[in-house]
């Protein structure tokens, strides 16, 4: 590619054109539904073209396109059971294309995806079960996310998992017992990784420990449930010592700034739903 050809391919794909990206994702659908092979008439090769293309379009966020791009790579994939009925075929499309994604946190999102859509709705059931089924069989978090990440970027992707999932189309009778599961995966990591004692490092000031602890609670990398409950049990204990202000202003001479950093503390607290002490 020439560089102005690159300068525009880097600029569409961070996002600075929508409406081109848009007009670009439907024009790859309609190539995906279209009856052409995708290995440029050479049909031998277009299980490899399929795969290559899948994974340009498959993301941390889901399917380039949405839901429509998603079942139109359903369908094309499809077009191998065409002789097995609509119903049955299309189920073995769904769970196929399903099988090609080995990370399984990708899995689940194109699942949720095609739940929404027409394709995927006669097998809505199927896919609750199945997404029960995957995460219950799952030992620990890593079975969802690369064991290299960072801590905090392994709870983001398990608790993106759990919104989707909460916020899906899936019977509560699914969608339950999987976001339990998922805490309780949370609950082991953060446990065995020693997550809230890294947080609250005792060689760090008390007012440094407490402030990362709350902010920690407030950012929304992890939804209401027990792991967050773990670490909002270690700011109770914090807050309950019987001289927590005096120790959370220690180094302070000044009465005004102590009052200062006590009221932005206690705003924080409030923001990320504790009482002040």
């Amino acid at each position: 590619l020439s560089e102005s050809a690159t300068a525009l391919q880097r600029l569409l794909v961070d996002g600075h054109f929508p409406s081109a990206n848009d007009v670009i994702a439907d024009r790859v659908r309609q190539l995906i539904l279209g009856p052409q092979v995708l290995s440029r008439n050479l049909p031998e090769l277009e299980e490899e073209a399929f795969r290559s293309l899948l994974a340009r379009l498959i993301t941390p966020d889901g399917i380039l396109g949405g839901s429509a791009m998603a079942e139109a790579l359903t369908s094309r994939f499809g077009r191998r059971f065409s002789n097995q009925g609509k119903t049955e075929g299309t189920g073995k499309a769904l769970f196929g294309l399903a099988d090609m994604l080995r990370d399984r946190a990708y899995r689940i999102r194109y699942l949720l995806m095609m739940a929404t859509t027409e394709t995927g709705s006669a097998h809505v059931v199927t896919i609750g079960q199945s997404l029960l089924d995957m995460i219950n069989e799952a030992p620990d978090i890593h079975n969802f996310c690369y064991y290299r990440l960072t801590p905090i970027k392994k709870l983001t992707i398990i608790t993106d998992l759990m919104r989707r999932i909460g916020g899906s189309v899936l019977d509560e009778q699914y969608t339950a017992p999987m976001l339990h599961r998922l805490d309780q995966l949370l609950v082991l990591f953060i446990e065995r990784d020693k997550l809230v004692e890294k947080l609250d490092d005792p060689g760090h000031p008390l007012n440094r420990r407490a402030v990362r602890l709350v902010k920690f609670c407030g950012s929304g990398a992890l939804l209401e449930g027990e792991a967050l409950n773990v670490v909002r049990n270690r700011v109770i204990e914090l807050l309950r010592r019987p001289r927590f202000v005096e120790e959370f202003t220690s180094g302070i001479t000044d009465p005004r700034e102590s009052e200062r950093t006590i009221r932005e503390f206690r705003q924080l607290l409030a923001n990320s739903g504790f009482s002040a002490p």
